[in-house]
């Protein structure tokens, strides 16, 4: 009787998480090509530069909440569209220097990477806005995770020995003079 109760109980939660699995898969393809996909209002993003550094590492995995545009303030760390012509669209995630409402209700932000000297060079209107960046994982290679001699610097979703993770709750705040006292 138990036994048969597990079972059941076993193909239940994974006919559960099957169905969720072609949910986020159906979700992810009819995404616009050029768009990053969002489940929940939550979107995924690798760090690709060390533009935000400290705070994120190269190949850090960063969850972004979408946002309203007003919710946005200084030092927040934001994902957003770019219109740099040399970033052509690409997704880009810094941190929010400046943010002025505009008379039509919308907002554009000034933002700068941590590890940058100076401010970008073009302003980030909401409409380009992703979100707030959430928490983040450190990726670290299946080499270094499992000395077995199988090197994988690929991410693969079903393949759990790709990646290792570290979970931060919340982005750290960052001061460049080095202090610690700011709230993140």
């Amino acid at each position: 009787m138990v036994k048969k109760f597990l079972y059941t109980l076993i193909n239940t939660v994974s006919l559960l998480i099957i169905v969720a699995a072609v949910a986020v898969l159906v979700l992810v393809l009819f995404t616009p090509s050029g768009r990053a996909p969002q489940v929940l209002g939550y979107t995924m993003l690798r760090v690709t530069t060390g533009s935000m550094e400290p705070t994120y590492a190269i190949d850090t995995l960063i969850v972004v909440k979408k946002e309203a545009p007003s919710a946005i303030q200084e030092g927040d760390i934001i994902s957003f569209y770019s219109s740099d012509p040399a970033l052509d669209g690409a997704v880009n995630t810094h941190r929010v220097t400046a943010a002025e409402a505009q008379p039509d209700g919308s907002y554009l932000y000034r933002t700068k990477g941590d590890a940058n000297n100076v401010e970008d060079a073009y302003e980030v209107h909401s409409s380009y806005l992703l979100g707030r960046s959430q928490g983040s994982r450190f990726l670290t290679s299946a080499r270094q995770a499992f000395p077995s001699g199988r090197e994988s610097t690929d991410l693969c979703a079903c393949d759990s020995r790709a990646a290792v993770c570290h979970f931060a709750d919340k982005p750290a705040a960052y001061d460049p003079s080095g202090r610690k006292d700011r709230k993140g």
